[in-house]
């Protein structure tokens, strides 16, 4: 159970020009009271299999659609900044797009807020369980949640019809610790990442996002294990009844590491200059390996590279 505020961005939480402002600090423990109670009734409905609607996220526009949505998380005012940059890229290519934050009083302002169509004001905690906290209580059917530190550099509507297939959906991740495996998982059931996470919410989709906060918390307790990738991993081998999809890396591009591509870039994963990275990995659309500091290499520039190689050592 966590306690958590939720506020329109639109909703007279702050008004500025002349008008009554209010701040953040003054809410009402009579709305806190009234949150903290639907964090139990939902947590127990989601138990019983049942669901609710009409949990307070307005967009600008009104009424809204519940069916699908991006989330984000952010622990920290950088990662707020970041996760500004990567709502606009998703506003730019699908503007019709509700996505929502997730983040504490202190690291997000009311005006940084109105980047979002809402946000969940929660208790400052550790960034990793806020994440997985972020989708237990995502308000849509269909959820794409996304790391701060991504960008979106084309129409990723296409990608909830998959959860037509799938009940979840994961990255492959490139970064994979396979010296610490604390559920002695075979090495053939590698981690996943958690920077993109597609999934249909659903009483055992949440079950799964419950046990992965579970083992985080053991695991950080008894080794001082900070990765959330080592618990979803032994979360997911453990699973006997989601179907678990994967996500191509052109739906997850992670720039910080070589990757090979086929087709055009939608979400880009990283830091750094994002629009210069979506330039480099879309100048090519067939297929081609992203080397961080070196752009990118498809068979043109590989061949050019070996008869250079040859003309040297003749």
């Amino acid at each position: 159970m966590s306690l958590a505020l939720v506020v329109s961005t639109t909703s007279g939480v702050a008004r500025t020009g002349g008008r009554r402002t209010t701040s953040t600090a003054r809410v009402s423990m009579l709305v806190r009271c009234q949150l903290l109670l639907y964090d139990s009734i939902s947590s127990f409905s989601m138990r019983c299999g049942l669901r609710l609607r009409g949990w307070p996220w307005p967009t600008p526009q009104g009424e809204w659609n519940m069916e699908k949505g991006v989330i984000y998380a952010a622990t920290g005012h950088k990662y707020v900044l970041e996760a500004q940059v990567s709502v606009r890229s998703l506003k730019k290519w699908c503007p019709n797009m509700s996505a929502l934050l997730s983040t504490d009083h202190g690291s997000c302002s009311i005006q940084e807020a109105h980047s979002f169509n809402g946000v969940r004001w929660v208790v400052r905690g550790s960034p990793k369980l806020t994440n997985i906290s972020a989708m237990i209580h995502s308000p849509y059917e269909c959820t794409l949640f996304l790391d701060t530190d991504t960008y979106i550099c084309d129409d990723i509507n296409g990608m909830f019809q998959w959860l037509e297939w799938y009940d979840i959906l994961f990255p492959f991740s490139v970064r994979r610790r396979t010296r610490y495996n604390p559920g002695n998982m075979p090495d053939w059931f590698t981690e996943r990442s958690s920077g993109a996470v597609l999934y249909r919410k659903t009483p055992e989709v949440i079950e799964l996002f419950r046990r992965w906060g579970r083992l985080y918390k053991k695991y950080h307790e008894a080794d001082g294990c900070d990765s959330d990738q080592v618990p979803l991993r032994v979360a997911l081998f453990n699973n006997k009844t989601l179907r678990v999809g994967t996500i191509a890396p052109e739906y997850h591009c992670y720039v910080l590491c070589p990757t090979t591509l086929a087709g055009r870039v939608h979400i880009i994963h990283g830091r750094g200059d994002m629009e210069a990275f979506a330039s480099q990995v879309n100048a090519h659309e067939g297929i081609r390996t992203y080397l961080p500091g070196h752009g990118i290499i498809n068979r043109e520039r590989f061949d050019g590279a070996m008869k250079l190689l040859q003309r040297r050592d003749s």
